[in-house]
């Protein structure tokens, strides 16, 4: 049975959920990787959608905001290998604005998310939650803060993104992810930065 990570469904209905053994079996918005996008997309959904963030070509991104099957986030972004005619996903994120509201919102829905997933993950080694200065912004006042699990597939990350002023200015929001993300997307990742 696929996990579902969804916000409402954590809050409201957890104790339905069963134990995650593998990280194909967790969902976000009915999606999970390791499966093909096409069975949520169209192709031309996605390659209008795609992206041109990485220097190294391997993966390509794509960002898909409020499509009318989501039921709990703002957007969905995933990545599959270039040039994949079947679009396997290979990192999936869902993703919650916070813009116009508090950023400790965020922090607290983290907290009810990472508190009911470590219930979960028994398989997946938990580091504790971390904020880190965020690249993007030179003024080094915007961070990131995130719960990082691990386990022999993969990695499932909860962040809160805050954003300084300036970043906001600039047209960056402040967010939740839930992203869920196979070795090799995470070690091509940690060998290309943007």
């Amino acid at each position: 049975m696929r996990v579902f990570i969804a916000v409402i469904v954590l809050i409201f209905s957890f104790q339905s959920w069963t134990k995650a053994g593998e990280i194909n079996e967790i969902e976000i918005e009915g999606m999970s990787v390791g499966e093909s996008a096409l069975n949520f997309y169209t192709e031309t959904e996605i390659k209008e959608r795609s992206k041109d963030y990485y220097k190294n070509k391997k993966f390509t991104p794509v960002q898909t905001d409020d499509f009318p099957f989501f039921e709990i986030y703002n957007a969905v972004d995933f990545d599959f290998k270039t040039g994949d005619k079947n679009y396997i996903i290979y990192s999936l994120s869902g993703i919650i604005r916070y813009e116009n509201k508090n950023i400790s919102d965020c922090y607290k829905q983290q907290d009810e998310i990472d508190k009911n997933i470590s219930k979960i993950l028994t398989n997946f080694k938990r580091e504790d939650k971390a904020t880190w200065k965020h690249d993007a912004d030179p003024t080094g006042k915007s961070t990131f803060t995130d719960i990082y699990y691990e386990s022999d597939e993969g990695t499932l990350t909860i962040t809160c993104y805050d954003f300084s002023k300036i970043q906001e200015e600039k047209g960056s929001t402040d967010y939740l992810s839930v992203m869920i993300s196979l070795n090799e997307w995470v070690s091509f990742m940690r060998s290309n930065p943007y």
